[in-house]
């Protein structure tokens, strides 16, 4: 069906997901109140105004339209039934009523392209701006009269976001901190060593197992390594301790009831027979923490000391930036207290599918999901909807921030980014540039640079002491005060 829409907003910035200027282009404010107009292709066009940025449209076409319909239907199936005794198209329409079943067959055939095409004239004619599909609905058939449901532009009133004032959280990075860290990067640089000891947790075994219910095998698995992990299961819960204390060569049977949350519910109330045949024991061993462990760790790291400054310092900077980003939402949490939103509900359908898009991994991924939650779609879809409420209501305040503020990109910003972007990506650079210079490429750059000033600039206020600081000029303003400016140098150049 074709409507009056605006651009599709997939792959944009999520927090100006919903912007105005993506989502709805230039269209300008309105307001819909209870009128009639007639036009062209109806004898009556009545619009009301629903509450949750909706307009309900309800629109009586006119007989004559109707019965052109009906006729251009009669063509279209004429072509495509087989009447005996007539060349496909030729049959008179009397004859093509009755083989149908009568007139309501030649009407509903129109209805699916007549109710489309009216309504896209009707909402040209009042100046209804959709941002989504409307929900249509048939009413009556004598006269042809149908309702449309519209979503349109949201509106947002914001509160009086430059007197927000919050302080920030402390963050810090102690000394045991520090020391996780180092272990970590101890036990990414061990080494595996075979040991002629029982098996405990912690190490990696080799070892053939395979797994029987009621006799039939379930599956079989040769020379598979795999770790103990302290924290983990392996297969299932109860199968790693069952293999601790185990030697090199030696064989084991044991059975464990399977899981009462399998996935394939034929299998649970029963239990697997394993059979494990371990073939090796190995341990990790961590290298010694000296200075010759952090040179290898990286250049610059000349001692184990400049290795836990770095890594302190990598900690605090992460913590900084997280806090940031906590930092922002709070200044959205207060802003959100404070302003009015209203929006169509078909925001917060489309948020969700994009969520569920999001997810990755197709459909039947999803569906395998599905089986292992226990779960419908709907209920799913039931339970991401507050999280897509308040997304929305959070990027429809930033865009309103952002026009509020007149914040703006210029194509220099963006060429700037794209050089950022690319600086490391060695012979990738290239291909990277080839892409994100693209113009789709760079409309997503300059979105989240729009995003990232129009939060620069809510902390800015939020971090200041008193007033709130003015805000910068735009480019575009700045360009019109140079130029005023040098009229007015041009003016007083003349007069003297």
């Amino acid at each position: 069906m074709a409507l009056k829409e605006s651009a599709t907003n997939r792959g944009r910035d999520r927090l100006h997901r919903h912007s105005y200027g993506t989502i709805l282009g230039r269209h300008k404010r309105h307001g819909v109140g209870r009128r009639a107009l007639p036009i062209i292709s109806a004898v009556k066009v009545t619009t009301e105004r629903l509450p949750n940025s909706q307009v309900k449209v309800e629109i009586e076409v006119a007989p004559e339209r109707v019965e052109q319909s009906i006729d251009a239907a009669y063509k279209r199936l004429a072509k495509r039934v087989k009447i005996p005794g007539f060349r496909p198209g030729k049959a008179p329409r009397p004859v093509v009523e009755r083989h149908l079943g009568g007139r309501d067959a030649l009407l509903h055939e129109a209805l699916d392209k007549l109710v489309p095409e009216v309504y896209d004239e009707v909402v040209e004619e009042q100046d209804i701006h959709a941002i989504d599909l409307p929900q249509l609905s048939i009413t009556n058939l004598e006269p042809v009269t149908f309702t449309a449901t519209v979503p349109i532009r949201p509106e947002v009133k914001l509160g009086d976001y430059k007197s927000i004032r919050l302080e920030h959280e402390p963050v810090a990075v102690d000394g045991n901190q520090v020391d996780e860290a180092v272990e970590r990067l101890r036990a990414s640089q061990a080494l595996l060593e075979p040991v002629e000891r029982p098996a405990k947790l912690g190490d990696v075994l080799r070892a053939d197992i395979s797994a029987h219910i009621e006799g039939d095998e379930q599956f079989s698995r040769q020379d598979a390594e795999f770790a103990l992990i302290e924290d983990g299961e392996v297969l299932q819960p109860g199968f790693k301790e069952q293999l601790v204390g185990m030697t090199k060569g030696e064989e084991k049977k044991f059975s464990l009831a399977v899981p009462d949350d399998h996935p394939d519910e034929s299998r649970r109330g029963k239990k697997y027979d394993y059979s494990v045949a371990l073939r090796e024991v190995k341990e990790r061993r961590l290298p010694d923490l000296d200075d010759d462990f952090a040179q290898g760790i990286g250049e610059g790291y000349e001692t184990v000391d400049l290795l836990k400054d770095k890594i302190r310092n990598d900690m605090l900077a992460e913590l900084e930036r997280q806090e940031r980003a906590s930092y922002e939402m709070r200044i959205l949490d207060e802003l959100l207290k404070i302003s009015e939103i209203e929006y169509p509900p078909v925001m917060v359908d489309r948020e969700i599918e994009h969520q569920l898009t999001d997810h990755g991994g197709g459909q039947a991924v999803f569906q395998d999901q599905l089986q292992r939650a226990g779960k419908t779609e709907d209920e799913v879809k039931s339970d991401l909807r507050p999280v897509a409420e308040d997304r929305v209501k959070r990027s429809l305040i930033l865009s309103q921030v952002s026009e509020d503020e007149a914040v703006e990109v210029s194509d220099d910003e963006v060429d700037a980014e794209l050089d950022r972007y690319t600086a490391d990506m060695g012979e990738n650079a290239a291909r990277m540039r080839e892409v994100l210079g693209s113009q789709e490429g760079r409309a997503s750059i300059a979105r989240s640079l729009k995003t990232r000033k129009t939060f620069d600039r809510l902390v800015q206020i939020a971090e200041s002491d008193g007033k709130a600081p003015a805000r910068p000029a735009s480019p575009k303003e700045g360009r019109k005060a140079a130029s005023a400016k040098r009229k007015r140098g041009k003016a007083a150049a003349t007069s003297g």
